[in-house]
């Protein structure tokens, strides 16, 4: 979904969502470099409260987004009634493991079984108040149907887990189409983190470029990353508001598109 903000007939700012397993997430900001910092807040604001009306309109009760912890955007995130719930330290891979994984791990792909034991992995490693941002249940960890399946076969992506003792310590998800690792670790299963990594990575071709964020209480796998060769380049917060109730009727003309408008436009915020 795409939305445009107009200011006196000229291009103010564009906002585009998308729906993921979890909800309607922001995935692009963008707003005209010649606008003042005030309208510039002030528009972001405004566009921001028009997204989150039209996804609850979709009949999701949660907006997500996820921005640079210092970026100028986040002022207008606020005054749309954005508020963080987690820190997740972002990394990346830029070349080749150096090393050869290990191949006697006890590690194999995910099954339908796994679903619940992934979930209550979930609620080990992950603080209540982000649980009750990202409102989750043991569905959101279920292998798709055979068709959705095959789809994610099409992009390459897969899916771990860390069982030791037939207790399910570790899962991770790899994503050859967005270049994507994630890690979910438990403390318990922190001795086996590099090989398990550097395993996944294995699976996913060619293994480097590889983007991860590592949420602030996950920090204990930090280690293991910078010994594969992952490099630390930001931290972003991970945003959520809760949309209930009718936004506002905003001054400035907000309308949907089907494609984004060409113009004088630059990034707002990082995601």
């Amino acid at each position: 979904m795409t939305l445009v903000a107009s200011d006196g007939g000229h291009l103010a700012a564009l906002g585009q969502t998308v729906p993921r397993e979890s909800g309607y997430h922001v995935a692009q900001l963008l707003v005209n470099a010649h606008l003042g910092a005030e309208a510039e807040t002030e528009t972001l604001a405004s566009l921001l409260g028009a997204l989150a009306q039209a996804a609850g309109q979709r009949q999701t009760t949660r907006l997500y987004a996820r921005v640079e912890r210092d970026a100028a955007a986040n002022e207008a995130f606020a005054l749309a009634g954005f508020s963080p719930y987690k820190y997740e330290s972002v990394y990346w891979l830029p070349h080749p493991l150096a090393e050869k994984p290990e191949s006697n791990l006890p590690v194999r792909p995910q099954e339908s079984k796994d679903a619940w034991g992934i979930y209550q992995l979930y609620c080990s490693v992950t603080p209540r108040v982000v649980q009750q941002a990202e409102d989750t249940d043991a569905s959101y960890w279920e292998i798709p149907s055979t068709s959705a399946g095959r789809a994610l076969q099409n992009v390459g992506e897969d899916r771990w887990i860390l069982e030791v003792d037939n207790c399910i310590l570790g899962y991770v998800r790899t994503s050859r189409l967005s270049r994507r690792l994630s890690l979910m670790i438990h403390p318990g299963g922190y001795p086996y983190a590099r090989r398990l990594i550097g395993f996944a990575l294995d699976n996913l071709r060619p293994p480097y470029a590889i983007r991860c964020s590592l949420p602030e209480y996950q920090g204990g796998l930090e280690e293991a990353l910078g010994q594969l060769g992952f490099q630390y380049v930001g931290t972003q917060a991970a945003l959520v508001r809760q949309i209930a109730g009718a936004v506002r009727a905003e001054n400035r003309a907000i309308r949907h598109v089907l494609e984004p408008t060409r113009g004088p436009v630059h990034t707002a915020s990082g995601h």
